[in-house]
């Protein structure tokens, strides 16, 4: 498991793959709704807080999540396809690389606020064998349904 801190800014992070152009991504009102923005490549998820610094941790597990960390506030579940035998998790203002088997994920995202009101992200990577649905289970504390997920973003440029 890595594990890292990161200044994250504008209420956003991410995981993208290395050498992604324009790897941030243009938010639209159903993507603040949902809690992310998705496109080939490249993820941003909306945090708690507009600022500050998260604690990070990014693990490879052998099977996907049943069970959710204590404190939760948010789980988003989406596929993702690792290309370059890396992956960044970022912000506007930071980044972290990180080293990965090429291959298609579900990718797990929690998110929460510890008991010292510090932001906390957890990226949990499970290999599969085809892309799995997007599924939004937690969202800022409470039960999200949505009938869709947007599942295009535009770069941000």
């Amino acid at each position: 498991m890595e594990i890292f801190d990161l200044d994250i800014s504008y209420s956003q992070i991410y995981l993208f793959s290395v050498g992604t152009n324009n790897p941030f991504n243009q938010w639209e009102d159903k993507h603040l709704l949902q809690g992310f923005s998705w496109r080939e490549g490249s993820v941003g998820f909306a945090t708690m807080e507009e600022s500050g610094i998260g604690h990070i941790s990014v693990e490879f597990i052998n099977k996907p999540l049943t069970s959710w960390l204590d404190g939760v506030q948010t789980v988003i579940e989406i596929p993702y396809e690792i290309t370059l035998g890396a992956i960044e998790i970022a912000s506007i203002a930071d980044s972290k690389k990180i080293k990965a088997e090429d291959g298609k994920y579900a990718l797990f995202f929690q998110h929460g606020i510890n008991s010292q009101d510090e932001m906390w992200c957890r990226f949990s990577l499970c290999k599969v064998s085809q892309n799995i649905k997007p599924y939004v289970h937690l969202l800022r504390g409470r039960e999200f349904s949505a009938t869709a997920l947007l599942m295009t973003a535009e770069a941000a440029v």
